[in-house]
């Protein structure tokens, strides 16, 4: 697998569980703009932090440029661009 290529399981966050205080990771990005092939990802300290670079990132909801919230490896929370999901989900 190359370096772009981010692989990683994740499940969906029921917003119960949503943890704004957690890392969070998106993914099909790099500098803050969304790749057209869904490589990169950017690491963030908290939700606060990430929402300051994706103003549009929703917890409980799929966006336009980005799915909702899932966990990733060690309590991460994760966002997907579309482009990244599709290319998972084949």
């Amino acid at each position: 697998m190359s370096a772009n290529r981010v692989a990683c399981i994740a499940v969906n966050i029921k917003s119960n569980h949503f943890n704004p205080n957690n890392p969070v990771q998106v993914c099909g990005v790099i500098d803050g703009k969304i790749t057209s092939n869904g490589s990169g990802s950017m690491m963030f300290s908290n939700f606060a932090e990430a929402k300051k670079v994706f103003p549009d990132l929703d917890p409980s909801h799929n966006g336009k440029r980005f799915t909702w919230a899932m966990y990733g490896e060690k309590n991460v929370t994760r966002f997907d661009t579309w482009e990244l999901d599709r290319i998972l989900s084949v």
